[in-house]
């Protein structure tokens, strides 16, 4: 999933959006006993974007969740 972050990094344009639905996949991403490679796959995502600075982002706690980043 992180490989998929990073090719819609280099597909977007300037401004373009990213959304991932169910970034925190009914809670399971908070969860520090979920170990399956889903929920880590989900993690390494969402850490990989909060810690680029090409990324503005936003986690949406609605529902299973909704990550949404900015390229800038």
């Amino acid at each position: 999933m992180v490989d998929v972050v990073q090719e819609s990094f280099r597909l977007l344009k300037d401004g373009g959006v990213l959304l991932i639905d169910n970034a925190l996949d009914g809670g399971k991403v908070v969860d520090p006993t979920q170990r399956d490679f889903e929920t880590i796959a989900r993690r390494d995502s969402i850490k990989a974007i909060k810690e680029d600075s090409r990324w503005s982002s936003t986690l949406l706690p609605f529902g299973g969740g909704a990550l949404v980043a900015r390229k800038i």
